[in-house]
């Protein structure tokens, strides 16, 4: 609820400096090279800058609200939300939790909250130049740190829009059009050649795929060495044919017992590409040792061969298992606590599947598109509902026969929260499943910066 009286304009922030500050002499603040002049003057007060809010906050674009009854300071810049409670040392942005090495707090009723991380929660760099007591901060990448990677899957003819479309989202794309066949030889299912000229006019990356999803035939080429030679003739041949910057393999299935022939298959294949080739590995999400039939996967060693892994996080429900989340937020928080430690952060992109599954009672579920999701949540006059516990919307419904379903989707939040995660924890970037079924208005929040 905002304040009639703007009380916010009494705001300030406390940037933690790193070591002995001394308190005297001014302090100067710059927001984007430009020099404020606020209306309270910033000062150190126990080794910590004071900065007035709106200072800082209106160059940036955002805005901030009060809720005296909750003693909650909500802080908008466009799509992007932070939430913190006075006296609490957790925060949330875009509804994934923080913590903070101090609370937002009251002092002599004004309200105090941590520079540091409101600025980088909203893409902003803060530097304190001791040298000449400067307050600096940068915005929109204008430090030059560089960007994010977002990769879309190019999986059909659809795919092609979302390229046209919002092609200054996408940094690359991987291109669904091989499988391993019952010879395990690389056969090419269908040439996107539209998809794939778009990509290289706009300055994308390109990767072929190669998928394969039958776990006898993973494990007869695991176990054939003359028949992995075959596959990586194949692949460099049809690099070098069709012109791809590289290949990503997406072998779904390996047998726990084939753990060391995959990894020496993956050794073969970069070795085999030479420097010329980029490889990167479409690997399962996972979260504890206890699932050991992804035992099949040295996520570890594999990192070290690959020049980047895109972790699958979704099908935490699948269409056979009970109705839930395809990803629901908290479970892919743990995806990411678990894999990291395996997978180097500028190799790490977290894969997002912008979709949805609808279940029956009884039998098995089937994907459903978001839009198409919504639309039916419509047509049925059933309410969306939100799922606290995972971030993710659902909603109930009883088709013409009488049989009831439940429905889970993502939304514009959830995959939010998602994009915050990959942030959260300095991941390369996100890998969207897929192209051409993504809504509008969750294309709104990527930004490959």
């Amino acid at each position: 609820m905002k304040r009639k009286f703007l009380m916010l304009l009494l705001m300030l922030f406390s940037l933690a400096i790193p070591g002995s500050v001394s308190a005297a002499g001014s302090i100067g603040l710059y927001v984007n090279g430009q020099q404020i002049t606020p209306d309270v003057p910033p000062r150190i007060v126990q080794g910590r800058v004071i900065l007035p809010a709106r200072a800082i906050l209106e160059p940036l674009g955002a805005e901030l609200f009060w809720d005296s009854k909750s003693r909650t300071v909500t802080v908008f810049q466009g799509v992007n939300k932070i939430t913190l409670i006075i006296n609490q040392k957790t925060a949330t942005v875009n509804g994934i939790k923080y913590t903070l090495d101090a609370p937002a707090t009251i002092i002599n009723g004004r309200t105090f909250l941590p520079v540091r991380f409101i600025a980088e929660a909203f893409d902003s760099y803060v530097e304190w130049d001791s040298t000449n007591r400067l307050v600096k901060v940068l915005h929109n990448d204008s430090s030059g740190r560089g960007t994010s990677v977002v990769t879309g899957y190019y999986y059909d003819y659809r795919s092609l829009t979302d390229l046209e479309n919002y092609g200054d989202k996408i940094t690359d794309t991987i291109h669904f059009s091989y499988e391993l066949n019952s010879e395990n030889r690389v056969q090419e299912k269908v040439f996107f050649e539209q998809g794939l000229r778009h990509a290289r006019q706009n300055g994308m990356g390109a990767e072929m795929l190669v998928a394969a999803f039958d776990k006898p035939l993973l494990k007869n080429l695991m176990e054939d060495e003359s028949s992995q030679k075959l596959v990586i003739e194949d692949i460099n041949g049809i690099l070098e044919s069709r012109g791809f910057d590289g290949v990503n393999m997406d072998l779904e299935g390996i047998d726990p017992s084939q753990r060391d022939n995959y990894v020496n298959f993956i050794s073969m294949l970069k070795e085999g590409l030479g420097s010329r080739y980029t490889l990167s590995l479409s690997l399962p999400a996972r979260t504890s040792d206890r699932e050991w039939w992804y035992d099949g996967y040295d996520y570890q060693s594999l990192a070290k061969i690959a020049d980047r892994i895109m972790i699958m996080a979704y099908d935490q429900h699948h269409n056979g298992g009970e109705p839930g989340p395809v990803a629901g937020n908290d479970w892919v928080e743990r995806v990411i606590n678990y894999l990291l430690p395996q997978i180097p952060k500028e190799k790490f992109q977290l894969g997002l599947g912008i979709y949805g599954r609808d279940w029956p009672e009884t039998g098995v579920g089937k994907a459903i598109f978001i839009q198409d999701a919504r639309n039916l949540a419509a047509a049925k006059g059933v309410a969306i509902q939100k799922d606290q516990a995972s971030g993710v919307s659902w909603f109930s419904y009883t088709d013409d026969s009488g049989i009831k379903h439940q429905v889970w989707f993502e939304d514009r939040e959830s995959a939010q929260s998602k994009l915050e995660l990959a942030k959260k924890y300095q991941l390369s970037g996100v890998a969207l499943w897929r192209l051409g079924v993504i809504p509008p208005d969750i294309w709104e929040i990527f930004n490959k910066g």
